[in-house]
């Protein structure tokens, strides 16, 4: 055995199970010498290698990166999840989704980040076996949570634009309570295998002991299968239904029947064009928050379910599971930071609420000035907009003057 085939990294119990199933101790240690091993794999065997006071430049850029990420994750969604329970105008059905999102981006933010961390600054587990059953359950169920939401988000734009009538009926108030429910329900029961699989392993490797959070599977193609069912489940599924709605309402407010919606508004060509622009802002913000969610979660998931069925090809798994593997785990927990940011640079209405909540503005008196907020809705999927009138009284004069800001 060549020591460049063995894996440089917090090694998972999968691994473990592949070189305990091939190769003995006694012929392990007959090929290598045993301060040869620590001094080539001090990641190996946790905190009782050498140099294990010093972290590696790939720790250090983890470690930066996950608390960038906490920090920015749990500001962003907490900052999402005031300004619609603030705001009453805000409280559009597309939002209502969007914060049952953002409550799951919060878990994530603030469970399974500073766990992810935690593992690879210590090089073993050592959060118990409740985070360790709990933190994968959050994530996975987290992303489900995203993938649903965003799902019905693209159903409801499809009907509300194709089917205006008929997206009354089903997206009325009850119903869309019991959409938010089922989105959790599906998403908890889809990773429930997760807490009956999930525990701390403590592995006897040499002389070593070595704690790790792992999937305790009967069989191997148990674990490959659920991994392959859960990712066309909810992740490929939705993302197919979500391209072709997106794809038809995109067809129509950019193509010729927005144009004829506009010239067949006799009379209101004005309120036509501004319902028209604001919701191809919408669908413009919706689709880049898929398309986020695509690019942080894919490659994860395509990359975990590789490493799964090449277990036996240890120099490639190695170097995957080493380098590529962390890098697209912050890349996929970093989706919860990500979507704030783009509610805010895409949405007007978050934006005006974002500013408003951060420099709340208090109204104060000097005379007789008085401040008159008229909110008014565009549309019926529009948020309310509103345009303030600062109304003031000259005392030399008795002239009401009054300034418009929209």
């Amino acid at each position: 055995m060549n020591v460049s085939m063995l894996p440089v990294k917090n090694i998972t119990q999968q691994l473990f199970d592949y070189i305990g199933s091939n190769i003995s101790e006694f012929q392990f240690s007959a090929d290598f010498d045993y301060e040869d091993i620590l001094k080539e794999f001090p990641e190996l065997f946790g905190n009782k290698g050498k140099d294990t006071g010093t972290w590696s430049p790939m720790t250090i850029s983890l470690a930066v990166l996950y608390s960038i990420a906490f920090i920015l994750g749990i500001t962003g969604n907490i900052f999402v999840i005031a300004v619609v329970a603030q705001y009453k105008h805000m409280r559009t059905l597309t939002n209502v989704f969007l914060v049952n999102l953002t409550v799951g981006d919060l878990l994530v933010a603030l469970i399974c980040i500073p766990i992810t961390l935690g593992e690879y600054v210590y090089k073993e587990y050592i959060f118990g076996t409740v985070m360790c059953k709990l933190a994968p359950f959050l994530q996975g169920s987290a992303v489900a949570v995203s993938a649903l939401s965003l799902l019905f988000i693209g159903i409801n734009r499809y009907f509300a634009i194709h089917r205006p009538l008929k997206a009354k009926i089903i997206f009325s108030k009850r119903k869309i309570y019991l959409m938010l429910v089922s989105v959790w329900v599906l998403s908890f029961s889809a990773f429930v295998p997760l807490l009956v699989v999930n525990h701390v392993q403590v592995t006897d490797f040499l002389s070593f002991k070595k704690r790790s959070c792992s999937e305790g599977w009967i069989r191997l193609q148990y674990k490959q299968f659920y991994n392959v069912f859960i990712f066309v489940l909810l992740f490929c599924i939705p993302l197919f239904v979500m391209v072709l709605a997106y794809t038809r309402i995109g067809m129509t407010l950019w193509g010729d029947e927005g144009k004829v919606f506009i010239e067949t508004s006799r009379g209101h060509s004005y309120q036509a064009e501004r319902i028209l622009r604001q919701r191809r802002r919408t669908v413009k913000m919706l689709i880049a928050v898929v398309s986020i969610f695509c690019i942080c979660w894919l490659p994860y998931y395509i990359v975990n379910i590789w490493i799964d069925t090449n277990l036996s090809d240890m120099s490639s798994t190695g170097f995957v599971t080493t380098y590529i593997y962390p890098v697209l785990q912050v890349l996929g927990l970093s989706n919860s930071v990500v979507n704030p940011v783009c509610y805010c640079f895409m949405s007007t209405g978050f934006r005006k609420a974002f500013l408003k909540l951060c420099c709340k503005r208090q109204l104060t008196k000097r005379g007789s000035n008085a401040l008159l907020t008229i909110r008014f809705r565009s549309s019926e999927d529009s948020p309310i907009d509103s345009l303030e009138t600062a109304i003031s009284r000259d005392h030399h004069d008795h002239v009401i003057t009054g300034t418009l800001k929209s």
